[in-house]
């Protein structure tokens, strides 16, 4: 699971791909299991969309969650098991940390277009579709390992029982 400190950091594949978004067979490699699965695939291919729409030098997305203590600046999202999904952020106010637990039906997010600081040139925006992809890549592997585990388990038990 993301955690609020490395929330923003990219990771995987596509931590230097951050031009061009992963295509379908890219997706195909992610983890698309439960409900707060499909829900992170979708919501970062709705990223993704949105940020097509950026211009690069000038603007960057900022995504916004509403919460308990009021607007949270999104920089991560997380699926848990079932239908649950962590979003991890700051309070743009307090300049806290803040974790929301929402059922994938509740989640809703307002992507907004900033302007890119000029006093932080190097600032290209958060890439929060890309943490979600490699989080999801990341379950998918992780599944794929321990299903291939399994089958060898159960015959060395096999093998011990007779």
């Amino acid at each position: 699971m993301t955690l609020f400190s490395d929330a923003a950091l990219l990771k995987g594949d596509y931590a230097k791909m951050l031009k061009n978004p992963p295509g379908e067979a890219e997706w195909k490699k992610a983890a698309c299991d439960n409900g707060s699965e499909e829900a992170a695939q979708a919501i970062a291919k709705q990223i993704f969309g949105f940020q097509q729409s950026l211009d690069q030098k000038t603007e960057k997305l900022e995504v916004i969650a509403l919460s308990a203590v009021g607007p949270v600046k999104v920089l991560g999202i997380s699926p848990m098991e079932g239908d649950l999904m962590r979003i991890d952020g700051i309070n743009p106010v307090e300049k806290k940390p803040v974790a929301i637990i929402q059922h994938v039906e509740q989640v809703s997010l307002t992507f907004t277009k900033t302007p890119v600081e000029p006093e932080n040139p190097d600032d290209d925006g958060l890439k929060i579709g890309y943490v979600i992809f490699d989080e999801l890549t990341e379950r998918k592997k992780e599944r794929d390992a321990s299903k291939r585990k399994k089958p060898r388990a159960k015959s060395s038990e096999k093998g011990k029982s007779k």
